[in-house]
């Protein structure tokens, strides 16, 4: 209850308006975004496995299994 949470939303807001905005300002083709849009995914790291979360190796030791994380990650890559 420390208000975590409300600060990295405000956070996304804040730059996902400030990106709105500079491209409503560019709309002619000059200038550049200084502002990245933000896109998150709420993950709960206590609901699966640490295997399940950074990925392991399989049974045979050949084959690399993708966990959440690195799902995720490639995901917004």
């Amino acid at each position: 209850m420390a208000g975590k949470t409300k600060c990295w939303e405000i956070l996304v807001d804040a730059l996902n308006q400030l990106n709105a905005e500079k491209k409503e300002e560019n709309k002619n083709g000059k200038g550049e975004i200084t502002y990245q849009a933000v896109k998150y995914e709420i993950i709960n790291p206590k609901a699966v496995s640490i295997d399940e979360l950074f990925g392991y190796m399989d049974e045979t030791g050949t084959q690399w299994v993708d966990g959440v994380l690195s799902t995720v990650l490639k995901r917004q890559c």
